[in-house]
């Protein structure tokens, strides 16, 4: 299992800077993990991790501020990355975040 850290403030998402995101490859079969680590301004939401691939969208629970990279994500040379959260009736969402990848 590899992990890939990102981490949130505010509406901005950002990959930790102590995470190496090189040597991705794809097509990986549950393998993938991101961690978020968040700021204040998310407590007390929901919050679900979006994974993009192409026009496809793989939302994702985030718990205890982790979740599976969803497979059908992982078929492409990269993918992208985004936050929601949900609050009673409001949304917050994040800027989003390319991650590369090796074709296999």
């Amino acid at each position: 299992m590899r992990i890939l850290k990102f981490n949130v403030v505010n509406q901005i998402l950002e990959r930790d800077k102590a995470c190496n995101f090189s040597g991705i490859v794809s097509d990986s079969k549950n393998y993938l993990e991101a961690e978020f680590i968040f700021n204040n301004e998310w407590d007390g939401y929901k919050k679900i991790a979006v994974f993009v691939n192409g026009d496809k969208e793989y939302p994702t629970a985030i718990i205890n501020g982790k979740c599976k990279i969803n497979n059908d994500a992982l078929t492409s040379r990269s993918f992208r990355v985004y936050v929601v959260g949900k609050k009673e009736e409001e949304q917050i969402k994040t800027t989003s975040i390319r991650v590369r990848q090796v074709l296999k």
